[in-house]
């Protein structure tokens, strides 16, 4: 099953995904650094202070 994640600051829809989905993304909207966690019909959308970056 799909769920869909808002940004919770401004609201936006960010994102379309399944269970087990981890995402680090950027609000479109807002510019907001936001954590997306998806697990057993939960959908947990939080801000967060920055982003993880992968080293090269």
């Amino acid at each position: 099953m799909k769920y869909y994640a808002t940004c919770p600051v401004c609201g936006k829809k960010l994102c379309k995904a399944g269970e087990g989905s981890l995402i680090e993304m950027r609000c479109p909207n807002c510019n907001e650094a936001v954590e997306v966690s998806i697990t057993k019909e939960t959908v947990s959308a939080r801000a967060c202070s920055k982003l993880s970056t992968k080293a090269s």
